[in-house]
């Protein structure tokens, strides 16, 4: 083994396993061939393990570390340190300061420890761990699993099939292109599908979900506003007060307990209130929507985005329609249509106080 003492310096290993230690200076440690063992010690240092499977390990200061070819292991210590893996699978742990490690080729594993770390996967089935702080994690391609852990976190699956978890903190977590599962977990999170077809899950706390393309299945949580958007989705708010988008495409809404508001949009939708005081919106370009549960004098309907001359067919004081047990009934405004299915063991009937 080779240990410098003051100085930059630059210490090359050979085709053995070396261990090459740094010193205080900032040094340049390259261990070539073999299964070698890399310390940077003080100072900014250099440390590229070369061919082989490699131990690296940064020191007290911003070092740089270059795992090269075979399956190798860095490790960051104190300072904002910069690592990079290759074609190999690497494991590479940050620990303190604000680190930046990218995988490359390989199936890495890429931990950030404490500090607002950026993790990039690349190439590979990388495990991509935020754990403390404000952490960017980013798969890019390839199956990869991306966990926030602590802080307020930026998850991005990029391409291909990746699973998600935000942790603890107001994580804002992205899909990318593949069919993902995105759990959004404690506190406030933004959870976005983008393309392809997208499982969503808020978990506890005010989510902000929104689908994309592809058919879409999301789940509140809390008190959440979910975004169908494009596609065939379904919507569930699960507990809490939520606000149902559905956006383009045929898509299923069910608002949960609580007091929630359902808007189909776009095309022909399927709404259930569920538990608590619903709020069903009924607008123009609703296309043929579908009630299934209107609990007769605690849920309304919105028609408030239509012509007042058309609204007034509804809200006129001597209007009431009767529905039976098994029933149904259809109001038609302009080219849209609104259903309304009687589920109950009894009759409903409907006035102008149903409207809003």
């Amino acid at each position: 083994w080779v240990l410098t003492l003051g100085g930059n310096d630059q210490i090359i290993g050979g085709e053995g396993n070396d261990t090459l230690l740094g010193g205080e200076g900032d040094d340049r440690v390259v261990g070539n061939q073999g299964h070698d063992r890399l310390a940077g010690g003080a100072g900014a240092d250099t440390l590229n393990g070369g061919e082989g499977e490699d131990i690296l390990r940064g020191g007290t200061e911003g070092d740089l570390l270059r795992g090269g070819r075979g399956d190798d292991r860095m490790f960051g210590n104190d300072g904002d340190d910069t690592m990079r893996g290759d074609a190999g699978d690497d494991i590479m742990q940050g620990n303190k300061g604000d680190d930046e490690m990218r995988g490359n080729g390989g199936d890495d594993r890429v931990m950030g420890g404490e500090g607002n770390d950026l993790l990039l996967g690349d190439i590979g089935n990388d495990t991509l761990d935020g754990n403390a702080d404000n952490d960017t994690l980013e798969g890019g391609f390839g199956q990869d699993l991306l966990r926030g852990a602590q802080g307020d976190d930026r998850l991005d699956g990029g391409a291909d099939q990746d699973l998600m978890y935000g942790g603890s903190g107001n994580d804002t977590l992205e899909g990318g292109h593949g069919r993902d599962s995105i759990f959004g977990g404690f506190d406030d999170d933004q959870l976005r599908g983008n393309g392809q077809d997208d499982l969503m899950r808020g978990g506890l706390g005010n989510d902000r979900l929104s689908g994309g393309t592809g058919e879409d299945d999301m789940d509140g949580g809390g008190d959440d506003v979910l975004f169908g958007q494009n596609g065939f989705d379904t919507l569930s708010g699960g507990m809490g007060a939520d606000s149902l988008h559905g956006g383009a495409g045929t898509d299923t809404l069910d608002g949960g307990a609580g007091n929630d508001t359902l808007n189909g949009a776009m095309d022909d939708d399927v709404l259930t209130g569920g538990g608590g005081a619903d709020v069903f919106v009924f607008e123009a370009g609703s296309g043929a929507d579908t009630i299934t549960d209107f609990e007769d004098g605690v849920d309304l309907i919105d028609v408030s985005g239509w012509d007042p001359l058309v609204v007034g067919l509804v809200e006129d004081p001597g209007f009431s329609v009767t529905i039976a047990s098994g029933g149904t009934y259809t109001i038609v405004l302009g080219g849209d249509s609104l259903r309304i299915e009687n589920n109950s063991a009894s009759s409903i009937t409907f006035t102008a106080d149903d409207f809003i």
